[in-house]
């Protein structure tokens, strides 16, 4: 069984400077980790940030880790992304929160996949995670399907009529939630970081906005509360 997703791995050419930007972006703690030598980490609610050292242009996200008793995919069931199983996982302790308005924790990170039904097999039927939701946009061209385990949401998404060619996936980016999307928006601006007008989400009842730079290559999403349609 899997437990979590415990964290996430992201390639930083210099993961102390990707650690500070993350820590004020999400305002959150970061700290030297322990895992990879020259590494740092953060902690969001229940899921970790890993920031390890990479040469330049290769930031990224490299890999989702997931807690629990369970044997990892193999590569070609992930078709060209890194998923791993550590059972030996520590349960996190949340660090004491910041006073600046930020993510309460990771709401989802994005697969970009053009196998949808290879995409069930592995998540739902070899993994074990709850499909949540399978949709069709037509008007978008895309299909969706969400996989969750305990209140993270792996969001696998492709074209509805996806290319011909051997099928693969990608890394898409990451989604931070937080209390109060307007005032975390406005903070970020206020600190020089570069963030897109905030909009309504696709889900009622959200607001969300971009970071346009600062996160090691990962592209990212923040999503609140829609207080102005409230």
């Amino acid at each position: 069984m899997l437990e979590r997703l415990d964290h996430v791995r992201v390639g930083a050419s210099d993961p102390a400077a990707a650690a500070a930007d993350y820590a004020r972006l999400l305002a959150v703690p970061a700290e030297p980790s322990t895992r990879c030598e020259g590494a740092w980490q953060l902690q969001i609610g229940a899921t970790g940030l890993l920031l390890v050292p990479v040469g330049e242009g290769a930031e990224g996200m490299q890999a989702l880790v997931f807690a629990g008793a369970h044997e990892a995919p193999v590569e070609t069931e992930t078709r060209g992304i890194t998923i791993e199983v550590d059972p030996a996982c520590p349960l996190p302790v949340p660090p004491q929160r910041s006073l600046s308005p930020g993510a309460q924790r990771l709401d989802h990170a994005v697969v970009l996949t053009t196998d949808h039904e290879a995409a069930l097999r592995l998540y739902g039927d070899r993994m074990g995670l709850r499909l949540a939701l399978d949709r069709s946009f037509p008007q978008r061209g895309v299909r969706i399907l969400f996989f969750r385990l305990d209140g993270v949401t792996i969001e696998v998404a492709g074209p509805l009529d996806p290319p011909s060619g051997s099928p693969t996936d990608r890394f898409g980016g990451l989604a931070w939630q937080g209390a109060d999307l307007v005032s975390w928006h406005d903070r970020l601006g206020s600190e020089g970081f570069a963030v897109s007008p905030h909009r309504a989400g696709h889900k009622a009842g959200t607001r969300v906005c971009t970071v346009l730079e600062g996160t090691s290559g990962v592209p990212t999403l923040l999503i609140g509360p829609d207080a102005e349609g409230a």
